[in-house]
């Protein structure tokens, strides 16, 4: 009898978490965000960008396209190109910032 007091209660307890779960998501779900244009701080681009990796301090921003990565400055609200590195033949897989260190990484598919 007490095993089954026990199961059931641990089953009540999986429903509560459940439902508080469906809950949250409803909620998140629910706050909508809405996104504007700033035409004046926009820099356009020809080439299509494949990924952007952000630093910790929201400071510097590295677009990736492909065999290029484009250093972005971004103070104020306004995003200014600092460097363009153009060093690789082939595309650029990857670029991230290193955790503790403000340096960044990449790699491609050059030898």
């Amino acid at each position: 009898m007490e095993i089954l007091l026990k199961k059931n209660l641990q089953i009540q307890s999986l429903i509560t978490c459940q439902r508080n779960s469906i809950r949250q998501e409803r909620m998140v779900k629910s706050q909508a965000i809405n996104y504007q244009l700033i035409q004046e701080c926009s820099i356009p681009q020809k080439e299509s960008c494949f990924a952007v990796a952000i630093n910790k301090d929201c400071s510097t921003q590295l677009v990736k396209f492909e065999s290029q990565i484009k250093v972005f400055e971004f103070k104020q609200g306004v995003m200014q190109l600092i460097q363009c590195l153009s060093e690789h033949q082939k595309w650029v897989v990857t670029s991230n910032f290193r955790k503790k260190l403000n340096q960044f990484i990449f790699e491609s598919y050059d030898n």
